[in-house]
């Protein structure tokens, strides 16, 4: 187990617990970054294996696992020597770890991959500080990659849709990139990248697509819509607070949950937004919601909270 000077290196926006765990067959994968991860028997409880895999976090851990062919697969950007990693499913085993190799100034990133077939090939899209690049998930070779320059401590996820895949480029200053990943080998970053914009980008929620339409939300509550194949804005709305959580959209309604515990309901599409609903939650709100069966839960800083008929 981590020491106590270990644990009170987090962040004061961070948890002990902030990445989400991934289900699959029947079998829990609970990571906790460098405090170690866990696979459990889901009907059960019990135990299947447990690892630690060391590195040195800052601001403690925030990526969340995927499991695809096999391997569970993580981000592990700490103060250095950054690399993404993967456990074989079977018995919690290191089955590779590739890394970073991207000469940047601040190592660390929270960012959690994304599973995609390009070219009739599984890749794992992953973002670090300075570049974000394709994996193959049976080795952890890289297969393409494209640079941002300095762009660090990235915490959006990743984004598939209209053929391209869109990424914020983290702290200090995020832009929107881009990037058509098809025929994509070693780096493209001068030539697969289709646009890129700078303005009221998030550097922490991440984004949604819908209709050839992107909705971003940045950290002081600006909300835009952008078109999906050109990046052009067509409108930018201010939310009252700021925001950690990502947004989540549902038909045309779209659920963004403030730092301070509101949640928004805002009616969305090219055109333009209204509020339409809101919730005072009386508890800070980092997680991002989620909707399950008709229901929507909401993770407030003390309790969980299910929303439905």
């Amino acid at each position: 187990a981590p020491a106590a000077d270990e644990v009170r290196k987090r962040h004061s926006k961070n948890g002990l617990a902030s990445a989400t765990p991934y289900l699959d067959k029947g079998v829990v994968y609970a990571h906790f970054g460098h405090m170690g991860t866990a696979a459990l028997k889901l009907s059960t409880g019990e135990v299947i294996w447990k690892k630690m895999f060391q590195y040195k976090p800052v601001h403690g851990t925030g990526s969340s696992p995927v499991v695809v062919e096999g391997m569970m697969i993580f981000n592990a950007d700490g103060a250095s020597e950054p690399v993404i990693a993967a456990l074989d499913c079977r018995n919690g085993e290191v089955a590779w770890k590739t890394p970073r190799a991207q000469k940047v100034r601040k190592t660390f990133s929270f960012g959690t991959p994304l599973v995609l077939k390009i070219d009739g090939r599984t890749q794992v899209i992953s973002q670090a500080s300075g570049k974000v690049a394709a994996y193959d998930p049976r080795d952890g070779r890289e297969i393409w990659k494209v640079r941002y320059g300095e762009g660090y401590s990235v915490v959006p996820r990743p984004v598939f849709a209209n053929g391209l895949i869109y990424v914020a480029t983290g702290f200090d200053r995020a832009s929107l990139l881009a990037i058509r990943p098809e025929g994509a080998l070693g780096d493209v970053t001068d030539t697969h990248v289709v646009f890129k914009e700078s303005r009221y980008i998030p550097k922490t929620p991440s984004f949604v697509e819908s209709g050839g339409f992107l909705y971003l939300v940045d950290d002081t509550g600006s909300l835009t819509c952008r078109d999906a194949r050109s990046g052009e804005m067509k409108w930018r709305e201010k939310i009252p607070g700021n925001f950690s959580s990502s947004p989540i959209l549902i038909g045309d309604k779209l659920y963004l949950a403030t730092e301070d515990g509101v949640v928004y309901v805002a009616e969305v599409s090219p055109q333009g937004s209204k509020i339409v609903f809101e919730l005072e939650m009386e508890e800070r709100i980092f997680a991002s919601p989620a909707v399950v069966d008709d229901a929507l839960f909401i993770r407030s800083e003390e309790h969980l909270w299910k929303i439905g008929k």
